[in-house]
């Protein structure tokens, strides 16, 4: 018998049997520190608080994205609105440089030398006008370089906990699920462990995920326009792998889209942007909830 540090090897059988880091903890088949890491937080949570599975995924995955994912999204909005004020200056600024650079006169080899400055001149100009409106493009852009990680790291850290069974020819790897994993689902998935066996849960992830997509590209144009049906089948792919994962996994991924789609309605309400300290714009929904659901405005409003 040789004792690895995640398996316990019979070199007598071809069978392969997990066996507990240290007492009451379990063995992960994703054993990178980050993801054992998160599993073992969210154990420990569990154990410690005495709530079922279903509600401790629940909790952590709304606690994680009211510390990372809202602040940031409010900034990111704060951000877009500012930079939708200053199109029009923007806008100016590139007729304006356009007008100095060029004229009728110049032959092909001055116009694309021209043509190279008049880029760098607005790259340049444009820095400057981001810059003194607090305007920061990497804070823009950051939200999904924070939420992918994030949400690959709470996934495979769940996927240790839910356990599995890898079989061939020659070998049977048993990764033991946590305790009460396989008992403390909430109603139709019982078992956290295995897919979903009525698939309601990728059909919810599937419909708010679409439903997500709609709000943001409302007024979809230029490259928004075309990433829109590349966004629509990334949401069916992935209602399709939820179907075939274990259900902690797709009850997590369910419960995050959920809460993204309420920060994405309630970020849309004109009162709360005003308390948020976001811009008013034009293209702003004066009434959101009612563009989102397709209501037409009443007469007199």
């Amino acid at each position: 018998m040789i004792l690895y540090q995640h398996l316990l090897c019979r070199t007598t059988k071809p069978i392969i049997f997990s066996r507990l880091h240290e007492i009451k903890r379990f063995s992960s088949y994703y054993t990178f520190p980050l993801f054992t890491g998160t599993q073992q937080l969210l154990e420990a949570s569990h154990f410690y608080s005495n709530l079922p599975w279903w509600t401790t995924i629940a909790i952590s995955t709304v606690l994680l994205r009211c510390i990372t994912t809202v602040p940031m999204g409010i900034k990111q909005n704060r951000i877009a609105a500012k930079m939708e004020l200053l199109q029009p200056q923007l806008k100016n600024l590139g007729d304006s440089v356009r007008s100095s650079l060029f004229s009728k006169n110049l032959n092909e080899a001055d116009k694309k030398r021209m043509q190279q400055d008049f880029r760098k001149e607005i790259a340049k100009r444009t820095s400057e006008i981001y810059k003194k409106n607090d305007i920061s493009l990497m804070q823009f852009i950051m939200l999904p370089w924070i939420q992918m990680p994030t949400w690959i790291t709470l996934s495979l850290a769940l996927r240790n906990i839910s356990g599995c069974r890898l079989q061939n020819e020659t070998i049977d790897v048993i990764y033991m699920p946590s305790e009460g994993i396989t008992t403390e689902g909430l109603l139709w998935f019982q078992d956290l462990s295995v897919p979903d066996p009525f698939y309601i849960i990728p059909f919810i992830i599937l419909f708010v995920n679409i439903a997500n997509i709609e709000i943001n590209t409302m007024r979809a144009q230029g490259f928004w326009k075309y990433l829109k049906p590349i966004l629509r089948l990334v949401a069916v792919l992935t209602a399709f792998i939820s179907s075939q994962v274990p259900s902690a996994m797709s009850f997590y991924w369910c419960t995050s889209s959920i809460c993204g789609l309420i920060q994405n309605v309630i970020l849309k309400i004109p009162s709360v942007r005003r308390k948020l300290d976001i811009p008013k714009t034009n293209s702003e929904q004066e009434r959101s909830i009612r563009n989102i659901l397709g209501f037409k405005e009443k007469l007199g409003e």
